[in-house]
């Protein structure tokens, strides 16, 4: 793993400190004693030790108030005891009871910068001095932990609103703020339905903490519906009756969608510094482990440390051992958290709700779920309790995680009604398990669709060939209830790739992307692909059939040894596809089966070396109308399979070909095609034989085929280069009209031992008109 960076420390600096050992607190003491000596030291803030080395048992959960930095020595273990049903740690108000915000409008003071004036519904039980966080205002800007600067009555206090990058200006913050009335939408598929009866029951008889008067729909109920009942085992009673039986129904509700601005009591400034947490799964009884949704085990109390709704957040240098889950941070803002590992753990760092300004990093651990995730939804784990509040996710950055056959290394999803907005992950490595990948963004119908990422940067991405089944980003939408997920300003750089295969994984792709997502443009850059061998099934890149954008453009890109570099398209109406300096090597196909699309399609090649490559370069594209090609600069270094296009395209008179100018990178053009049209100038192209004979060099089978001017006398220049015997031969077809050279016979020109690996060069003229000759001007020579 790379080398962390000491993190910043929390914005007050603490003085002084409390020894938990001098209040009690000892590896031969009873759980209880270690408990409540441990919260007294806490109890007194600032700085907080625990520094003998040991194992600490404790039997319930600890409480951390604003201003604590709690430090744990090498050596030392805090270890819950067996069969009790508590988190181990969290902050003091991480379930404080919201209040009502009716009225929030924002003003600049000389002295305090930007204020909120608050007015709230029921009394806010807030003081100078403290914090409050604030959640399901519009704009955004609104959300977060403010301090309380004043407080007038029980109904009336202000805030005073500083941000993580600076103050806003006035137009950025429009004032007063609205709800949010974005909804989180949990749904079950697998519904049953009776016909004429407001009854359902929800498969597998799960729970989400249902609450009366929740809006929801279910296919076969007309219109909107509200629950009226709440039963055991998963049913309930909606307001109207179904049309028809059913037992795959789908049922959703707004379990959060806001109906007023909420505030609440938050924390500032804590850090959890060191030690090894072991939580310790197993039942009192010994007959198995806690399980989410079972054994009355909820979401407060899954995790090891949950810290939820702080500002200036401070964890590092800790192992999680036998936990469900490691460190869950909701609702942090100005967050670091850092050297974190986990052995035996469901997730080493589950984010949830949103946040700002968050930085996690040197993340680690042998997890049997997620090593890091951050989810902005509505986790039954988490229904019906005062955790989750969603607000956007701002400021992200996650780098240098290190995964060991997890389920994946990082996971964002999210939901309709909030976003992500500038989103760093960087430096991720390590193994998946079979399936799945070190990257998923996604939308999981539990908690509904709309996963919203403006300004996603992915770098330094490595995936190991020694671990094959492995892919590296998997992009999941599900179009739930018709909501698509979007991803804008998708960049993927400086990554070094294994393209898993068929013969050892379900998903044989480095990078795929499953059903519709809407993606306007993507870029991949400065990054290498590399498989085990062509001939398995697999593929550096699937964009699959319904993905949703206009834009992919692949920029320094090496593919080696894989069955296809790009597979499928766009799913629009107009998309651009640009490669430039690829190079390939062993492959099948540059670009394999792009989707039927209804026209304006663009293929951009420049600067494309291709080596030994099995099939053709353009291969197997849909029916289009109005599709382009761009040619500037395609080298064929070796073996070409086929030639350059495939009759997919060369049958379809709605594509049309076009080799820009000037041409300063070496290209070829081999096989049929579309009659190319040259633009701008004189073109140079150099055709190397190596591994067989290049075929039908300059042009197609088709009337006037060949290089076409646009009706000019432009000038061209070809340089070919014999293979290492002589004996391989190009084939000039179409209107061409050749001097005598060296080993010519007819429209055939073969080198001969003698010239093996020599160069010769051709230079032609157009004679004008669509079907006129290019003419050879010089007498060509081996050299």
């Amino acid at each position: 793993m790379i080398p962390s960076i000491p993190p910043s420390a929390p914005a007050v600096p603490f003085a002084g400190g409390t020894t938990c050992e001098s209040l009690g607190a000892s590896s031969n003491a009873t759980a209880s004693v270690n408990l409540a000596s441990i919260q007294a030291a806490l109890s007194r803030t600032g700085v907080v030790t625990l520094t003998t080395p040991g194992t600490y048992y404790i039997n319930g959960t600890l409480l951390a108030p604003s201003d604590t930095d709690f430090r744990l020595g090498a050596g030392v273990v805090i270890r819950r005891t067996q069969g009790v049903n508590a988190s181990m740690l969290r902050n003091t108000n991480a379930n404080s009871a919201p209040f009502n915000i009716t009225s929030l409008t924002s003003s600049i003071d000389g002295s305090n910068g930007y204020l909120a004036s608050v007015t709230t519904g029921t009394p806010h039980n807030m003081a100078v001095g403290s914090y409050t966080f604030v959640a399901g205002a519009q704009p955004n800007d609104y959300n977060g932990i403010w301090k309380v600067l004043s407080v007038a009555d029980s109904m009336h206090m202000t805030l005073g609103m500083s941000y993580y990058n600076g103050t806003p200006q006035v137009s950025n913050l429009t004032s007063p703020a609205t709800i949010n009335t974005g909804t989180s939408g949990a749904n079950i598929i697998g519904v049953t339905t009776t016909l004429n009866s407001g009854n359902i029951v929800l498969g597998s008889g799960t729970t989400f903490g249902w609450v009366l008067g929740q809006a929801c729909t279910c296919t076969g109920f007309a219109g909107p519906q509200t629950i009226t009942a709440v039963g055991a085992n998963g049913a309930l009673t909606l307001s109207g009756k179904a049309t028809a039986n059913s037992t795959a129904a789908v049922f959703q509700t707004n379990q959060y969608a806001y109906t007023s601005i909420v505030g609440m009591a938050a924390d500032v400034n804590i850090a959890v510094q060191g030690g090894t947490w072991y939580q310790d799964f197993q039942l009192a009884d010994g007959s198995g482990f806690y399980a989410a949704g079972v054994n009355g085990l909820t979401g407060n109390n899954t995790c090891a440390i949950l810290l939820n709704r702080v500002r200036h957040l401070l964890v590092r240098d800790i192992l999680f051992d036998n936990c469900y889950d490691g460190l869950v941070p909701m609702s942090a803002y100005d967050a670091v958290i850092s050297n974190i590992n986990s052995v035996n753990t469901g997730s080493t760092v589950q984010f949830m709700s949103g946040g700002r300004n968050i930085t996690c990093y040197a993340i680690g651990g042998q997890t049997h779920d997620v090593t890091v995730s951050f989810l902005v939804g509505n986790w039954y784990t988490w229904a019906g309790t005062n955790f989750e509040y969603l607000t956007d996710v701002e400021a992200l950055t996650i780098r240098d995680v290190n995964c060991q056959n997890a389920l994946y290394a990082v996971q964002l999803s999210g939901q309709a009604g909030v976003k992500f907005r500038e989103v760093t992950l960087d430096g991720i490595t390590g193994t998946a398990a079979e399936g799945s990948g070190l990257i998923n963004v996604y939308d999981d119908p539990a908690i509904g669709a709309g996963t919203y990422i403006e300004g996603l940067k992915i770098s330094r991405v490595r995936t190991d060939g020694a671990f094959p089944w492995s892919s590296a980003m998997i992009f999941t939408g599900n179009a739930f209830l018709g909501v698509k997920p979007t991803i804008r300003g998708l960049s993927i750089t400086d990554c070094d790739l294994f393209v898993p295969d068929s013969a050892v994984s379900s998903l044989a792709f480095a990078i795929t992307f499953n059903g519709a997502i809407n993606i306007p443009s993507m870029t991949i850059a400065n990054t290498r692909f590399t498989g085990r061998a062509v001939g398995l099934s697999n593929s550096a890149i699937n964009l699959g059939v319904n993905l949703i954008g206009t834009g992919l453009r692949l920029s320094n890109v090496e593919f080696s040894q894989v069955a296809n570099c790009v597979v499928g398209g766009f799913a629009s109406t107009a998309a651009s596809y640009q490669y430039s300096n690829i190079h390939m090597s062993g492959c099948g196909a540059l670009h394999y089966g792009m989707p039927n699309g209804s026209g304006n399609i663009y293929i951009g090649l420049n600067s494309i070396h291709v080596e030994n490559v099995q099939n053709k370069l353009l291969y197997s594209f849909g029916n289009t109308s109005n599709g382009y090609i761009y040619v500037g600069g395609v080298n064929f270094a070796a073996n070409m399979g086929g030639g350059w296009l495939d009759s997919s395209i060369t049958n379809n008179s709605n594509w049309t070909a076009f080799w820009s100018n000037p041409h300063r990178n070496p290209y070829s053009i081999a096989g049929a095609g579309p009659s190319p049209d040259v633009r701008n100038g004189s073109v140079q192209a150099h055709v190397i034989a190596a591994a067989t004979s290049m075929g039908n060099i300059l042009g197609g089978g088709y009337p006037g085929s060949g290089l076409y001017a646009g009706g000019g006398y432009y000038p061209m220049t070809l340089i070919l280069t014999a293979d290492s015997s002589g004996t391989l031969a190009w084939t000039f077809q179409g209107n061409y009209a050749l001097s005598a050279n060296v080993g010519q016979v007819g429209q055939v020109l073969t080198p001969g031992a003698a010239n093996a690996g020599k160069t010769m060069t051709l230079q032609f003229i157009y004679q004008g008109g669509v079907n006129g000759k290019w003419a050879q001007t010089n007498v060509g020579a081996w050299n």
